[in-house]
């Protein structure tokens, strides 16, 4: 039914406890590709570690030289056979009933192509603050005409837009081509090429942001993205 991606990078301090998440998703037929990217701190010894006393069934490790996000989303969409499929950093923590309810949704909406369920950011100095990532520009932005719609991707997009909110048909992704190579921004260009190809909402698409999907960590490692650099994509 669900692969579960984690593109890891140099975080050994957040890992397990996605992991952990990930592990305890208990949707029939769940598996989970956990893919280090080449890390050059604990990581990976962590991880190992991990897999080793618990010995999960359903997790596939898979280490490989440094290639950047895109390319282990890549893999990961490579290796996925099942329906749906979801992507999650790995210092995130998924939320499983959100996942399912996401799932289900798209269960029932057959033409549905992907669910971008709810998202609240948190800091690790303070995990208990939780802030919704969607508002109201994401509710209109979601809610225009395809035609409005594909002039907002370029100048006026709401970020951010999670991959780590959202559950995809599998086949959806693999129509609109996967990721680009040459495109080292995973989020935004996937959303441009998924809104392009499948623009209506409540058809193509589902927005549900009730059904907390991810708890999104901030830290100094993370940037936001400027429009110059969007436009240019």
């Amino acid at each position: 039914m669900l692969t579960i991606v984690i593109p890891a990078y140099n975080h050994e301090h957040y890992v397990i406890e996605g992991l952990e998440a990930a592990c305890a998703v208990d949707l029939p037929g769940t598996e989970i590709i956990i893919v280090d990217d080449g890390s050059t701190d604990a990581t990976r010894q962590k991880i190992e570690q991990f897999l080793q006393e618990k010995n999960p069934g359903n997790v596939t490790f898979v280490v490989k030289e440094n290639g950047g996000v895109v390319s282990s989303l890549a893999l990961g969409l490579e290796r996925a056979k099942t329906e749906f499929i979801y992507f999650v950093a790995s210092d995130d923590i998924l939320c499983c009933e959100g996942i399912t309810a996401c799932i289900h949704q798209l269960e029932g909406q057959p033409d549905a192509m992907f669910c971008i369920g709810g998202g609240v950011s948190f800091t690790s100095d303070d995990p208990e603050s939780n802030t919704p990532v969607y508002g109201e520009l994401h509710e209109r932005f979601f809610s225009m005409s395809a035609s409005s719609r594909e002039r907002a991707l370029y100048l006026n997009y709401p970020q951010p837009i999670l991959l780590q909110s959202t559950v995809f048909r599998r086949a959806g992704l693999k129509e609109v081509g996967g990721w680009d190579s040459r495109i080292i921004l995973d989020d935004y260009s996937m959303f441009i090429k998924m809104f392009t190809k499948f623009p209506l909402l409540n058809h193509n698409f589902l927005y549900s942001p009730v059904q907390i999907v991810v708890r999104y960590r901030q830290h100094g490692e993370k940037k936001k993205k400027n429009v110059s650099r969007q436009f240019f994509i």
